[in-house]
């Protein structure tokens, strides 16, 4: 074995990384040249109202990890009076963009997919086996995608009147407060509301049928309501016929949600009335929550489960016995939503096939929290916002369209196709 070593002294690794540097370095020659060439057809055909003023450099980081130094001319634009770079101009390159549109998808995904900017860096690095894009560079193009994003969902709003129909919309909607950094505020509460047109099997499991995700800073409920109540009537054609259905804990800017739709039911999310009780009774006293659960579905009108409640209070420990009156007196208005809304419905006559029970936003916020709150984090308000915005698309399945969407490339991969073919064959040949 030793005899075949000496033949081949280098390790698949180092064959592997030797090879991707010099085809990363042959990558970039090839680029360099493709783009000089797109420079020059674009002199030969451009307007007389361009003329030209010199030829810059200029350093783009690319999808492998290596710069590509390209040359272009800079024209003067007699009728606007400007200065521009047409090639960048063309190939929709900012100004200050230092970084590939290809290469700016990776660090955007990485940047949401990852625990932290810095980790993502470190992904990066570790792929290409040197540093490739800052931290803050993977921060700044979270930021500009995110904000894309948000003015595009906003422009949607704003033209848009939907069209779709639906016999039921699930509502799914919850808050989580986060930190915040150089703010007279410390921390800021993130609304995020999940819709979803039912379950369709998938294999063994089920999954929400058409998630949509939304999410504000909005200051209050109304505020929040306003606004994403107006990003849904821009999908649906929602009327009396629509039935709305709000789970969520018992906020009350999430209540406030019903009357921003002609026919809508809400309901008490049971993980947070669990959890509240658990804290009253204990997590010993088992006995209790199932004397509790034995009576909640049996009536829509929500007073037996009251009455099970009251029979549960000389078995509440006397610290928490206002906690224990604060709750009774929170549910006694609203005692019907703890209900299970197929109960109500079935009450009122109507068809409970296929519907099954809710509760997705505990799941879907924890996502959420597992990257936003990672060791203690604190956030500028437009970097949470922007960041949220695109965590949001990554519950909806929509991460990569979004992002895909923000490159804003003009060039179509097949008409370049021939002018690569004829610069590699001028870098082989040289």
């Amino acid at each position: 074995m030793e005899e075949f070593r000496s033949l081949c002294p280098y390790s698949f690794k180092q064959l592997e990384y030797t090879l991707l540097r010099k085809l990363g370095e042959a990558f970039a020659q090839v680029l360099a040249e493709v783009l000089w060439q797109y420079d020059c057809l674009i002199m030969e055909r451009r307007p007389e109202r361009f003329q030209v003023k010199q030829v810059r450099s200029r350093t783009i980081e690319t999808l492998l990890g290596v710069p590509v130094v390209y040359q272009r001319r800079l024209y003067y634009d007699r009728e606007a009076r400007r200065y521009v770079y047409l090639l960048d101009e063309v190939l929709g390159l900012e100004p200050n963009e230092t970084i590939s549109p290809g290469l700016r998808e990776t660090v955007v995904t990485l940047g949401v997919e990852c625990s932290s900017y810095r980790q993502a860096a470190k992904a990066l690095a570790g792929i290409y086996q040197h540093p490739v894009v800052s931290h803050e560079t993977i921060r700044r193009s979270v930021i500009a995608v995110g904000q894309i994003t948000a003015a595009a969902e906003e422009r949607q709003r704003a033209i848009s009147s939907g069209s779709r129909r639906v016999p039921m919309l699930f509502l799914e909607v919850d808050g989580i407060y986060e930190h915040l950094q150089r703010d007279r505020q410390k921390f800021v509460e993130e609304r995020v509301l999940i819709a979803h047109e039912g379950w369709e099997a998938d294999g063994k499991r089920r999954r929400l049928r058409n998630k949509i995700t939304f999410r504000s800073q909005a200051a209050s409920g109304e505020e929040f309501w306003e606004v994403a109540s107006e990003h849904l009537y821009s999908l649906y054609d929602l009327d009396e016929q629509t039935l709305v259905i709000i789970n969520g804990d018992r906020a009350g800017w999430i209540r406030q949600g019903q009357k921003y739709f002609p026919n809508a039911l809400y309901q008490v999310d049971r993980f947070h009335l669990v959890r509240e009780w658990v804290r009253i009774f204990g997590v010993a006293n088992k006995k209790v929550l199932r004397e509790i659960f034995r009576v909640i579905d049996k009536d829509p009108t929500g007073q037996a489960f009251l009455e099970a409640l009251e029979r549960q209070r000389d078995k509440v420990p006397k610290e928490k016995l206002g906690a224990f009156a604060a709750l009774v007196n929170d549910l006694r208005p609203i005692a019907e939503c703890v209900c299970d809304y197929r109960v109500r419905l079935r009450a009122k006559g109507q068809s409970t096939e296929g519907l099954y029970g809710m509760g997705a936003a505990e799941s879907q916020m924890s996502c959420l929290a597992d990257r936003t709150k990672h060791q203690r984090q604190s956030w500028s308000r437009v970097g949470l916002a922007s960041l949220m915005q695109l965590l949001c698309a990554k519950l909806a399945g929509k991460l990569e369209a979004v992002i895909h969407a923000s490159k804003g490339v003009l060039v179509e991969l097949a008409e370049v196709e021939e002018r690569i073919e004829a610069a590699k064959r001028e870098v082989v040949e040289s």
